[in-house]
């Protein structure tokens, strides 16, 4: 637990200073991180890291953190490209791939590839996005998902009896579940009492209710991989938290439908 809490301390040091200064900054480190984390799935699925289809897919999921970036430039000098056009052709050659490589790199890997690049890609894309939308929505956001997190551990860990998903994740309850969102909507009420944002209080109380659900589903999405896989962990990159996909399941997750729904 120590080792843990210690993480947590040092990432956070790093990682607010770096949300609150947003920019380019902000969007290098996002998409380090998503690179990362799709590294990390290909390594569950026993895809090379360094293999030229990995690369392909680092660079796609690159291009999508970056789209608000790369749009512009090809507008200016690209008439009839867009982003999401190399994306796809990314895509395609993924695909391709898999004719040539001699059933190193199969349709399975594909699959895996170009749903872990798009997921995880358009997660941090969305992150960027709310951050440029409000900088305190972003952060109630995050405090949403943590505080999520921290509840439904502690009131799980101490009065948790049944549980939530047992085939997926069996140390989780319905107990905690409640928990968790109970401690994020005090949270949630908290900080709406000291800033106040255009949508009312009680629908913005009803969104944060919603992300928190939602962060809970992300974090048992990945579980339910791990267990396909047959692994503890996603990496073992951050000491008591394993890997960057292990601690940003939920977030990514959360930001893509905040995202969505968009209200600030």
């Amino acid at each position: 637990m120590s080792k843990r809490i210690i993480t947590t301390i040092v990432a956070l040091m790093f990682f607010i200073p770096v949300v609150l200064a947003g920019s380019w900054i902000l969007e290098l480190v996002l998409a380090a991180i998503a690179i990362i984390a799709l590294s990390e799935l290909h390594k569950m699925k026993g895809i090379g890291l360094f293999s030229s289809e990995s690369i392909f897919a680092y660079l796609g999921t690159g291009l999508i953190v970056f789209s608000n970036r790369v749009n512009p430039i090809l507008e200016k000098h690209f008439t009839n490209i867009q982003n999401i056009d190399i994306i796809f052709g990314v895509i395609l050659v993924l695909l391709i791939a898999t004719v040539f490589s001699k059933n190193e790199y199969n349709f399975d890997d594909a699959a895996v590839s170009v749903l872990g690049m798009i997921y995880i890609g358009v997660g941090f894309l969305s992150f960027v996005e709310v951050r440029s939308i409000d900088i305190h929505l972003l952060m109630l956001i995050l405090l949403v998902v943590w505080s999520t997190d921290s509840g439904a551990y502690l009131i799980g860990s101490k009065f948790g009896k049944r549980k939530l998903a047992p085939t997926i994740s069996p140390n989780k309850s319905i107990e905690g579940s409640i928990g968790g969102t109970a401690s994020a909507l005090i949270v949630a009420l908290l900080y709406t009492s000291f800033y106040s944002f255009n949508t009312s209080p009680v629908i913005m109380l009803l969104f944060m209710g919603l992300l928190s659900i939602a962060g809970q589903l992300g974090d048992l999405i990945e579980s339910a991989l791990k267990r396909h896989f047959n692994v503890k962990d996603s990496g073992k990159l951050l000491p008591g938290h394993g890997g960057m996909l292990d601690r940003f399941d939920s977030l990514i997750f959360v930001m893509t439908l905040a995202q969505i729904i968009n209200i600030s």
